[in-house]
């Protein structure tokens, strides 16, 4: 349900919340980053942003391939 919410809010996006990839791919990378984070948050009650960023930034070049600013966007 969720995954099928956020490929659909992200087709009819203006802008693209990754750049330089599909809106098809970036609901998939949106959740996968909003899984990470999620997992620091019930590990410890809360995260850092600093220790979120981190974590998405690794998320994006490890496993999307995207340019770690690409998290700061």
């Amino acid at each position: 349900m969720i995954d099928s919410s956020v490929r659909l809010w992200e087709m009819r996006r203006a802008a693209s919340a990754v750049p330089d990839t599909a809106p098809e791919v970036t609901a998939d990378i949106l959740v996968d980053c909003f899984d990470d984070i999620a997992r620091l948050v019930a590990a410890d009650g809360s995260a850092p942003w600093q220790r979120a960023h981190e974590t998405v930034s690794a998320r994006l070049d490890q496993y999307w391939g995207k340019p770690a600013g690409s998290a700061a966007a």
